[in-house]
């Protein structure tokens, strides 16, 4: 994923990864690592899951009010 994101951000122009960079690759990443229990699953329903999972997911930021 690291390697992903990094090439994704230098591709698209950028020295620096940001979440959205995070947020698009990570159904194509993740996807074939995901296994179900339901059986057999196809690709697009586990994009589908993952693309819920990281939509629902907050960004971390920093806090320097504290």
């Amino acid at each position: 994923m690291l390697n992903a994101v990094r090439a994704f951000a230098y591709v698209s122009g950028r020295e620096y990864v940001v979440p959205e960079d995070i947020k698009t690759l990570a159904p194509y990443v993740w996807a074939h690592r995901l296994v179900l229990q339901n059986g057999f699953i196809n690709r697009d329903n586990k994009e589908q899951i993952i693309e819920n999972v990281v939509a629902k997911t907050t960004v971390p930021t920093e806090d320097w009010t504290k």
